[in-house]
């Protein structure tokens, strides 16, 4: 048997052993060494972050709340939760948070080591959001006829200054699939309506298909049939009048596809919250024979002596079709040979080459401004490639519009494209950066009809000037109606989120 000095020669070494490993593990304060009575201390939480901060429920919603507890090398990481008002919130042990009514209440996470170190978070409960609930078509109808409008541009000074209001029948014009569950027949109500100089108030829903099933996304070969001898189509452009006194809104996604509205010579006319789809017309002649044929169909054409018209919240593409180099198949999206009194607001211009022409050629008559009067206003130009717009002869207000990749790599295209007599005010618009050309000047006979060219507040290209070198100062004209240009700015954000066909007709 081992002596007792022989037993102290072995234990003691053992013992350091024991507390030098224990210290290394972080097992032990590392201040404290086992020396007599000395007690061996845990290491203590020392802070405590509930990770999801302050947070806002609706009544009714749970979520996991989670904490994070430092030092990782503490003995004890788990929490204790509480609630100040578990009748607002109510916190379960394992951290489980469950909005109960409306109001306030802290909830907080302490440490279960002792250490009384805690965190705490404010929850905000709310009631639950009622159900959206929509108009249905008659109280859209009963809510807005009659009603004057504001445009915030030219529109507002139509009809000997008074402004356009929504038409004020006494019965409203639904064309929907209910009504009319035959394409064609849906077709034919609508054509008809539209073609009549009374009051009339228009909801559309759903799909118009203006052709009648001769062509679709997947079938465009009604427009090329030529004739051989000639070589000139045989399937002319579908196109439909639209008269004056003429009011038209959109509901459920409403479409106009495969064909395009006309307006010539008429007026007091508000088109809303409409989706104009692949406006598909024919090469003026076979392409094989002549390589420069181009198709003549615009999805929407306002001309002659029209006067009074709001484009607002609509939508313009060619669809799957992807003609944005020469338009083969394709014209103008909304072009405006001739009118007065017009605001084009809030829309979107996507998926198509030539965007907006505003007088057709070079001539004296299309020089005058005063017979073209169009303000544009916050729309969105984006994947489209040139004339936004292209002028002659027009006294056009430009403001607060977003232009967002502009041209392809087969067509740089151009923002803009001043010509013969046009006066121009461009104001705040937020212009992105793009290739070549950002204004394309078409004033060919400067001497006599020379172009006005006034811009104020607006992003050029992320700095790019090099293209924007004329301008009138002071502004050409002064507008006559009421408008605030917002700053550039927040046109990135405000305009894709409200432009095109975001109207919803909320009770």
């Amino acid at each position: 048997m081992p002596s007792q000095k022989t037993l102290k020669a072995i234990l003691i070494p053992a013992i350091f052993l024991i507390v030098f490993l224990s210290i290394k593990c972080g097992k032990v304060d590392k201040n404290t060494l086992p020396d007599g009575n000395e007690d061996i201390h845990p290491i203590l939480v020392e802070s405590v972050t509930i990770n999801e901060g302050n947070i806002s429920l609706e009544e009714g919603v749970s979520v996991n709340l989670t904490v994070t507890a430092l030092p990782q090398n503490a003995d004890n990481k788990n929490v204790n939760w509480s609630s100040s008002n578990a009748n607002t919130a109510a916190v379960a042990p394992d951290g489980k948070l469950t909005a109960v009514n409306a109001g306030t209440a802290v909830i907080t996470a302490t440490a279960a080591d002792g250490s009384g170190v805690h965190n705490s978070v404010t929850v905000t409960v709310t009631p639950p959001e009622a159900p959206i609930v929509y108009m249905t078509p008659q109280e859209i109808f009963a809510s807005l006829k009659g009603q004057k409008v504001t445009t915030n541009g030219w529109a507002d000074i139509a009809n000997g200054g008074n402004g356009l209001s929504y038409a004020n029948p006494a019965v409203l014009t639904l064309i929907d699939d209910a009504s009319y569950p035959n394409a064609k027949t849906k077709r034919e109500a609508f054509t008809d309506a539209v073609n009549n100089d009374n009051d009339k108030f228009i909801i559309v829903s759903g799909d118009i298909d203006l052709g009648d099933g001769v062509i679709s996304d997947a079938d465009k070969s009604y427009f090329d049939a030529f004739d051989p001898t000639t070589h000139k189509r045989i399937n002319g452009d579908i196109r439909f009048n639209i008269r004056s006194n003429t009011t038209i809104i959109g509901i459920n996604n409403a479409r106009l596809m495969f064909g395009g509205l006309n307006i010539n010579n008429r007026s007091n006319i508000i088109i809303r919250n409409i989706t104009f789809y692949d406006a598909h017309g024919s090469t003026e002649e076979d392409t094989n024979f002549n390589a420069d044929s181009k198709a003549s169909i615009d999805a929407l054409t306002v001309q002659g002596t029209s006067d009074g018209v709001w484009v607002d919240h609509c939508k313009f593409t060619d669809g799957t079709c992807n003609d944005m180099v020469r338009n083969y198949n394709h014209d103008g999206a909304f072009d405006i040979p001739k009118g007065k009194n017009i605001t084009v607001s809030w829309c979107e211009f996507t998926n198509h080459d030539k965007v907006m022409l505003v007088a057709g050629s070079d001539s004296a008559e299309n020089a005058v401004a005063i017979d073209r009067q169009i303000t544009l206003h916050h729309n969105y130009f984006h994947g489209t490639t040139q004339r936004m717009p292209r002028t002659r002869g027009t006294q056009m207000h430009v403001y607060n519009n977003y232009y967002f990749e502009i041209g392809t790599g087969g067509n740089t295209g151009s923002f803009m494209g001043p010509g013969w007599g046009a006066e121009f005010i461009v104001e705040n618009n937020y212009f992105g950066p793009k290739s070549g050309k950002t204004i394309e000047w078409f004033d060919t006979n400067p001497s006599t009809y020379p172009v006005k060219f006034y811009y104020d507040g607006n992003n050029i290209a992320n700095g790019n000037t090099s293209w924007w070198v004329r301008v009138s100062d002071p502004k050409p004209w002064t507008p006559v109606y009421q408008y605030t240009p917002e700053n550039y700015s927040g046109l990135p954000t405000s305009i894709p989120n409200g432009s095109g066909t975001s109207l919803k007709f909320k009770k």
